[in-house]
């Protein structure tokens, strides 16, 4: 018997870790993967087996022949909690080529809950949360598949953010994204499994729990994210620079489904304040920012239905009160100091602070 290497790439995975349960089967698909001149040649088929058949079956699928194909499903079928292994052989009814793969049979020691984003915006599409398992080792198991997790939200300390839930848990049949194979029967019974998707609905934080139904891991701790969702807000201006006793009044906006609408504050959600009140005050029923003293601050946006530990993902607006290097008189819509008797003009006071230039107009006639 010839025995080839998996790291040759020939079957999609060299090793397997499922994890062992008494009242779930986990299934993984073994692929072999032909090369372009082994397709064309239309003739390879696979016979598989498994060296423990009591610890991993393997099941061929979408047969060629009668006992040959190039997928397989192996199963967890053992009865045992210790670990165990069993290695799956695909042999070539041609050539006698054989490929394997080792199967791993073991106990979850710990979960974790994976997303690409802990921050989500009010406009984003769902997003996926996914559990992982980890043995002893901390050796990742590789599918999850047939095992069914109780998800919920926590409260985060502050009883008003739990009874106004800003996520929800959405069914991907309900959605645009394909349906993962092994969630769909899951699904269709009326659970969930090891992925789920989460909606936002309002802005504000959350805890995401998953906790395994299985008996044999109750003394598993459950797999926790901790999820924010905002509002794509800005403030505007976002960047100014004043003299001492300037004033500057902000605007509050939301692009929401590449729409700007202004917010108007003061609101019932929203508010702003200056993090530095000795280089500036700051108004909040006017939102007008007052220079008091030379420096730099931020005039930051705070979100009542977010905690005070996610505050630092709202935007900002930074302020410079500064000292003019010179000041020069300019007519507005004139390139020359040629004026007319009986006409308005609109003279202005142009303030140079290290190359960069802000306005002060005054009508004089």
């Amino acid at each position: 018997m010839k025995l080839t290497c998996v790291s040759g790439g020939k079957l999609n995975a060299p090793k397997v870790l499922l994890p062992y349960s008494p009242t779930t089967i986990s299934n993984f698909t073994l692929k072999v993967n032909l090369t372009k001149e082994e397709q064309a040649e239309h003739n390879h088929c696979y016979t598989w087996r498994s060296t423990h058949p009591e610890v991993v079956a393997v099941t061929p699928m979408n047969l060629l022949e009668e006992d040959c194909s190039l997928h397989a499903v192996v199963s967890t079928v053992s009865r045992t909690d210790h670990k165990m292994t069993s290695i799956i052989f695909a042999e070539d009814k041609i050539s006698n080529e054989v490929f394997h793969c080792y199967v791993i049979v073991d106990l979850i020691s710990r979960f974790s809950i994976s997303t690409t984003t802990r921050l989500i915006s009010l406009d984003d599409t769902p997003e996926i949360l996914a559990v992982h398992a980890y043995d002893n080792e901390e050796n990742v198991f590789t599918t999850l598949s047939g095992m069914e997790f109780h998800w919920k939200f926590l409260p985060n300390g502050d009883k008003k953010f739990f009874e106004e839930q800003n996520l929800k848990f959405l069914k991907f049949e309900d959605s645009k994204y394909q349906t993962p194979p092994h969630i769909s029967p899951l699904e269709r019974a009326g659970k969930t499994g090891d992925i789920v998707l989460v909606e936002s609905v309002k802005t504000g934080s959350s805890t995401v729990e998953a906790t395994l139904f299985d008996p044999i891991y109750k003394n598993v701790p459950p797999a926790t994210v901790s999820l924010t969702v905002i509002a794509n807000l800005m403030i505007n201006p976002p960047s100014v620079h004043v003299l001492v006793h300037g004033k500057v009044f902000y605007k509050l906006e939301q692009i929401r489904q590449n729409v700007i609408t202004r917010i108007y504050l003061p609101s019932p959600q929203y508010y702003m304040e200056v993090v530095k009140p000795d280089i500036c005050s700051f108004n909040p029923e006017t939102s007008e920012a007052e220079a008091i003293s030379f420096g730099s601050t931020e005039i930051v946006l705070r979100d009542r239905n977010i905690q005070d530990s996610e505050q630092s993902y709202q935007p900002s607006a930074l302020i410079y009160v500064v000292e003019p290097a010179y000041i020069s008189f300019v007519v507005l819509s004139h390139t020359k100091w040629v004026l007319e008797t009986g006409r308005n003009y609109e003279i202005c006071l142009k303030f140079l602070i290290l190359q960069i230039t802000r306005f002060i107009h005054q009508i004089i006639s």
